[in-house]
Parts: structure tokens; C-alpha cells; sequence
């Protein structure tokens, strides 16, 4: 891919704090973000390693070398959380603490889901720029026929086989005045669709992985149908080729599963 992006979303990333002052500096920084994106996973897996070891000495290495890698990209707020993270570590190991590996767990899981969210959103300035270059419409801004509508109007339709994750998104949306439905398979949705007097969804969260039809397929039958709602995808992670393929196919964003609250219904309301 080449090193175009929209700069402008790219900078409006909180959790950046990118300071280039001339084009030299903004091209090397986004070599590096792009770097970052494509290491991710390497991370990711090192650092699972060490919480499956039980090793808290390889798990402050490996911390201390992600943090290199945010320093260098000015995500400078996941920087300082590794910092926090490894210092723990360290003062357990200095006093002979007994180390809540459960809860380490969840923490790193939490803390990795939000890089991902990150390399999502850094792919996305890059890929949705390639899309326009190429005459793609922008899947950035969604295409209303009809006047907005009051939050409490606002359908939104998730499609996940997996049916705890539909309960907790259920839960996500308690304390919003959306109307939450869920099912369970491509096909469910399909059929959902076609009952007489169905009304189309504001939006549609769809998971990529899923049997019979997997998140792709179900997006692209949608659009084939004419059906114009954003459709954001709910994915485990998410590499180049994630971003690639859900863009072609007609979604405008990726959801990480394991994100907070805040980031999920952050990305929620951009598109609503």
C-alpha cells in the first residue's frame, strides 16, 4: 500500500500524539504507524506467551518493547500504560507478591483489544484513501435518503453466531435509546429481511467469522439488495487484509471485540 492517507483522520486519532511539523516527518511517521500495525500481532503473541508462562520477568521485556514501538508512533498514552503495567510487575516481583494471573490476563486482553482498535483506525486513514483514489464510494459517510431520525427511532441489527457475544452487545446498548436485535446467522438476517413489512436496519453490526456464511458474504448481499445502512464488522483482531476485505465489502468500520464500552459505542454513534 502506499503511504497516502487521510491525514485529517488520521490526526483526529486521540490517541496519537502526532507532532510532525514537515511532510519528511509526517511520510516517516506513517511508515512507522503502518509498521506498528503489521507487528501488532507479533506482540500480541509474545506477550500471551508470557501470561501463559506464568513469567512476569519475560512479560516485563516484552512490555518494554511494545512500549519502544509507541513511543516511536506518539501513541504516548498506550506507552505510559505499558510503563504502569511493567512497574506493577516489577514491585510484585521486588516484594515477593502474589501475582493475580487471572486478572493480568483480563487486563493485557483489554489492553491489546485496544491497539488493535488503534491499527483499525490507522489502516482505515490509509485504505479509505486508497478506496477513493481507486472511484470506490466512501464508506466514511453514510448515505441517508430521509431526514435523521430521533436516537430512540435508531434500529440496529447484530449478527453473530456466537450467542453470548449477541447478549453482551445486548447489554451495550441498555443505557441507549437504540432498538438492539440480534441473530444468530447470515441466513437469520437474510430471512429477517424478507418478512412482509420489514423495516431496513439503521445499521448492522456483523461478526466476519461465522459458518454458512461468514460476515463478508452476508455484507455483500445486503448491498447487492440495495440496502444502504452502515454496516460495521466485529472481529477478534484485525490485519491489512481485514480492513481490505471488509471495505470491499461494503463495511465502513471494524469493531474489536474485546473493546470497552467507550470505544464501541464511540464508533457506533460516528455512523448513526
Amino acid at each position: 500500500m502506499n503511504e497516502v492517507v487521510d491525514k485529517g483522520r488520521l490526526l483526529g486519532i486521540k490517541e496519537l500524539n502526532i507532532a510532525a511539523e514537515t511532510e519528511e516527518e509526517l511520510k516517516a511517521l506513517i511508515m512507522d504507524l503502518f509498521f506498528f500495525c503489521d507487528t501488532l500481532p507479533s506482540h500480541e503473541a509474545s506477550i500471551i506467551a508470557a501470561l501463559e508462562a506464568k513469567d512476569p520477568e519475560l512479560l516485563i521485556a516484552f512490555l518494554e518493547n511494545l512500549r519502544g514501538f509507541l513511543t516511536s508512533i506518539s501513541a504516548e498514552s498506550f506507552a505510559n500504560t505499558c510503563d504502569s503495567h511493567a512497574e506493577r510487575l516489577r514491585q510484585s516481583i521486588l516484594n515477593s507478591s502474589e501475582i493475580d494471573n487471572k486478572k493480568l490476563r483480563s487486563e493485557m486482553e483489554s489492553f491489546i483489544a485496544s491497539l488493535h482498535t488503534l491499527s483499525v483506525d490507522i489502516l482505515l486513514a490509509g485504505y479509505i484513501v486508497t478506496n477513493a483514489e481507486e472511484g470506490a464510494d466512501s464508506p466514511l459517510v453514510p448515505q441517508q435518503e430521509q431526514e435523521p431520525k430521533a436516537p430512540e427511532e435508531i434500529s440496529i441489527l447484530a449478527v453473530d453466531d456466537a450467542k453470548f457475544y449477541l447478549h453482551a452487545l445486548k447489554l451495550r446498548f441498555l443505557d441507549t435509546p437504540y432498538k438492539f436485535t440480534g441473530v444468530s446467522s447470515g441466513v437469520e438476517a437474510i430471512h429477517l429481511m424478507a418478512e412482509p413489512g420489514a423495516k431496513v436496519p439503521d445499521m448492522f453490526l456483523i461478526d466476519t467469522d461465522m459458518p454458512e456464511m461468514d460476515g463478508y458474504t452476508l455484507a455483500k448481499a445486503l448491498r447487492s439488495a440495495g440496502l444502504k445502512s452502515p454496516i460495521i464488522f466485529l472481529a477478534g483482531a484485525a490485519s491489512r487484509e481485514t480492513v481490505i476485505e471488509a471495505l470491499g465489502a461494503g463495511g465502513c468500520d471494524i469493531i474489536i471485540k474485546a473493546c470497552d464500552k467507550e470505544q464501541f459505542l464511540k464508533k457506533v454513534r460516528r455512523y448513526i
